[in-house]
């Protein structure tokens, strides 16, 4: 439901916009975000204005750990309120359109195509327990925005 919510929203504010009538794309990137490459994972986007791992705005997109560096973390849970949600959908848009470069997922020259945003439950299996992470993950298509007919 919260995946949802903050989908609609990004929609909701026009940053994923329909191409316009007689547009193409071309040269399409797909960019995920995702738990299991952790080069791309929701936690890399880090909030600069979040010193503490605490599971309150640690990073852009949503993203909350049981465990962390030998310790049990609280504000674990699934619900979000509506000013964390806010908080998180902006931060989307904010990694959604901000140029890799810019420590964003747009690569540069091309344009927001299609967002696909989605839930995940993550398990990572270490000695004596399991670390369960939930998170935001995404599917950012990218591409060179054409005015007129492809012909």
């Amino acid at each position: 439901m919260i995946n949802t919510k903050i989908f609609f929203q990004i929609n909701r504010l026009g940053l994923a916009d329909p191409t316009p009538p007689g547009s193409y794309y071309t040269n399409i990137d797909e960019f995920w975000v995702y738990a299991v490459n952790p080069v791309t994972f929701a936690y890399n986007y880090d909030n600069p204005t979040d010193y503490v791992i605490d599971n309150l705005y640690d990073s852009r997109m949503f993203a909350k750990r049981k465990y962390y560096n030998g310790q049990w973390l609280s504000n674990y849970s699934y619900c979000l309120n509506p000013t964390e949600m806010n908080f998180y959908a902006n931060g989307t848009i904010w990694v959604m359109n901000n140029y890799v470069s810019a420590g964003g997922a747009r690569p540069a020259g091309k344009s927001i195509i299609t967002i696909n945003l989605f839930g995940q439950v993550y398990y990572e299996d270490i000695p004596y327990y399991t670390k369960e992470i939930i998170s935001h993950a995404g599917i950012f298509k990218y591409g060179i925005l054409h005015m007129g007919n492809e012909n």
